[in-house]
Order: C-alpha cells, then structure tokens, then sequence
C-alpha cells in the first residue's frame, strides 16, 4: 500500500485471533519473484477465510473470520464489519481497536442508501476532509483516513467493511481489489449461513408442531378405541348371556343358537381389530429410543409367555445363539410375538407346527429368520404381505394388521424386514437389525 508512513496503534481483540498469515506488501513496482510472493500471500489468506467461513456454525463466527482476513489483507490500523439489521440500520458485528462510544456514535451511518443497488467503495484520504460533525468523531478516536467496501450479494447491499487508518493515506488497486474479494466471499457464507438459521428455525416450528398433533392424534386414538370396546366387549356379554339362558331351556332353535354364537365371534373380532390398529398406532407414533436387547431372553420368555407358542401347540427350536441388538424391548416383542403367532397360526389342518429360529451376521448387522411348516403365500400375494388389512388367504382367524405392525416397528429400530415362501413349502420370514455390540443407546 502506497501511503505516508505512521506508527501503529495496539489494537484491543474482542475474540480469539485465527492464525494471521503474512501481511500482503503493498510497494509498487515490486519484482517478479516478489509479485510473485504477494500473490502467494494473498491466495494463503482467502483460503483461511473460505477454511473458517465454511467451518462457522454461527454468524458471529463468520463475522470474526471476515475481521481477521480484511485486517491482514488491506494492512490496516483497525477494521469493523457491519450488517443492516431488520430495521434497516447499519450494526457493528465485529470490530478491532474501536472504542465503545465510537461505535455508538457513528452506528447507523452509510455512505450508500440502503436500497442502493451495486454501491462501490468509498475512501477517505484525510479524515479533515468529513463534515465537521463526523471530523470530530473520527479524530477524536485517532482515525486520519478510513475507507468503506460494501459487502453485496446480487448487487444487493448488506452490509459493510470498515479500514481505518492512523496517518493520512488510502488502499492502492491491489489492496482494494483484495478487499472486494473477501467482501464478496463474507457476503455468500453470510447469505448461506442465514438461510440455514431460518430453515432450522422452520425445521424446529414445524417439528413443535408435529409433535402436538402427534399427542392429539394420539389421545383421540385411545379415546376412540376406549370408547368403540366398550359397546363391544357389552354386546359380548349379552350375546353370551342370551346363548347361555337359551341353550340351558333346551328349547332354543338351532338358528338361534347360531346367532348369538356368531354376535359373541363377530365382537371378538373387532375387538382384536381395534387393538391391533391401537399396536399400530403406538409403533408409528411413540418415541424409540434404541438399546441393546438380548434375543437369547428376550425370544424364549417371549415363547413361555404365550400359550399358542407352548410346546403343546407348537414345536419351536432356536437353532443358533441369539445376539443382542440395538433395538426396544416392547416393539421387539410385538415384532417376533406376530411372527411366531402367524407360523404356528398358517399351518395346514392336522399338522404340527414346526418353527426354526435362526441367525445370521451380515456385516454389523444381523438377521432373524423365522422359518415354518406352514402352508405358504403365492408369488402374486407376497408384494402385499406387510401392507395395512391385508388377509390373504380364507379360513384362518386374523385382522390383516400383523405384518404390517412388524414391519413398522423394525423400520422404527433401524432395519429391514422380509420373506421367503412357496406353497405347500412354508415361510421364511426374516428381520435384519443392527448388532449391539459396540453400539451406544440412541
């Protein structure tokens, strides 16, 4: 920079100080090789800048980067950054060696009008050359020459750089081109950085939101099923209470034994409808926090548990060593207890019910299969297998809902759930889940 020599004032630094590169030197008529290196220097300077302004998590961050690189790049005394703020004014954001009264009395003050479109940069050599009222505020701080570089995006004004200087002087072409360039490059990571903040601030309305009409729909979920079972689980006991009253006369016709007997199926029905559409509810709607299970207790408690799986009713083996996954334990339950239940449920009339339980590592995963003596799914029923009210085959007891909770609730933990089947042959159903080994809670 060509200008009058003048010493240089110790400035105070609000923030921590990045590592500065090499002041950018400012003779004319430098030699090749040290043109060379100015280039060099000022290349090594906006790659910081570009390194810090993409690191920032915050504005400020951006602000105090922008500061550093203008200090080292225009080889000024001191520098202040300023943006408009909602109102239209002209804020400090960053700063370095200006006073507080300085800054509050020229806050707000712009050569450019705010709307002004493509504003260019303005330098004053010799602060005797600013109003009288402006004359006093500057050089009651020390400033004799300042300059202003807007920072634009689109031509749009945004805000400003500050350069002050000790002594009378100005930026030369070099200096204010490199100055222009960190002003553009401040006013992208600015732009991009407030389009994050308020796409976040959306993000966060509209999840606060979601969350209470989650809680709604939840709790109209429970009322309606509270209220829909209620009438149900009446109309059962009186449809059994009549069948009993009838069938102890000796005198009830066969038609109307028959009746009743289907009122008492028919409520029993909708019953498990109605809870099975509850189960689906919960395992769309309820928060998962995931940790580690261990299927080698999880699986043959959840067998002793329920009658339709006792040894009895069902021939089940567990072929190999269950793992631990990272998973819940109540939506695990609800995924293997429908698994089981349709493998012992889907079998041919007269035969025994024969289940293998199997797993298999898959990198950090690992996969559940489920494998029966059952009757088997057609090729063209299988796309549909994991869909909402889907029964697909006659003659066996069932909503339709089963699967499609399994599927749900193994989407929630993480993983994936599929199956195998040929008529006649039986089903594979298999789930694959993440491995808990190594894994923290979620």
């Amino acid at each position: 920079m060509k200008r009058r020599s003048h010493s240089n004032s110790n400035t105070s630094v609000r923030a921590r100080r990045r590592r500065p590169a090499p002041k950018p030197a400012r003779r004319a008529g430098l030699p090749p090789a040290k043109q060379a290196g100015q280039r060099l220097t000022e290349e090594h300077l906006l790659y910081h800048l570009i390194h810090a302004v993409n690191q920032a998590q915050a504005l400020p961050e951006i602000y105090e980067a922008a500061i550093d690189a203008i200090v080292q790049g225009s080889a000024c005394d001191r520098a202040s950054i300023l943006f408009f703020d909602d109102s239209g004014v002209m804020r400090f954001k960053a700063w370095r060696g200006l006073s507080e009264g300085y800054r509050h009395a020229v806050e707000g003050h712009s050569p450019w009008k705010a709307d002004e479109r493509d504003p260019q940069p303005v330098f004053i050599e010799d602060a005797t050359q600013l109003d009288p009222h402006l004359r006093g505020i500057v050089q009651g701080e020390g400033i004799q020459a300042l300059g202003f570089v807007p920072i634009t995006c689109d031509t749009k004004l945004l805000g400003k750089f500050m350069v002050y200087f000790d002594a009378p002087g100005r930026l030369d072409a070099r200096a204010l081109r490199l100055c222009q360039t960190i002003a553009s490059q401040v006013a992208f990571a600015v732009q991009r950085r407030r389009g994050q903040e308020q796409l976040e601030l959306l993000v966060r309305e509209r999840t606060t939101k979601l969350r209470e009409m989650i809680g709604e729909l939840q709790h109209v979920s429970y009322a309606i099923t509270h209220d829909m079972r209620a009438p149900l689980r009446a109309m059962n006991a009186f449809a059994t209470l009549i069948h009993d009253e009838v069938s102890a006369t000796g005198q009830a016709s066969a038609q109307l034994l028959d009746a009743c007997r289907r009122m008492v199926t028919s409520a029993a029905r909708l019953d498990r409808l109605i809870q099975d559409s509850l189960n689906y509810t919960r395992s769309v709607l309820q928060e998962v926090p995931l940790r580690a299970v261990d299927l080698s207790k999880l699986v043959p408690s959840l067998i002793e548990t329920y009658p339709n799986l006792h040894a009895d009713k069902a021939r089940i083996q567990i072929d190999s060593q269950l793992p631990s996954v990272l998973g819940d334990e109540s939506l695990l339950t609800q995924c293997f207890s429908n698994l089981l239940g349709n493998a012992v449920k889907f079998v041919p009339r007269g035969t025994h019910p024969h289940i293998v339980i199997r797993s298999q590592p898959v990198n950090d995963n690992v996969r559940i299969s489920v494998q029966d003596n059952g009757i088997g799914i057609p090729p063209e029923a299988q796309p549909r297998l994991f869909g909402m009210f889907q029964r697909l085959t006659d003659g066996y007891e069932g909503t339709g809902i089963g699967l499609a909770i399994v599927r749900k609730v193994v989407e929630r933990m993480g993983g994936m759930v599929g199956a195998e089947s040929e008529p006649g042959k039986g089903s594979r159903f298999w789930v694959m889940l993440r491995t808990a080994e190594g894994s923290r809670d979620t």
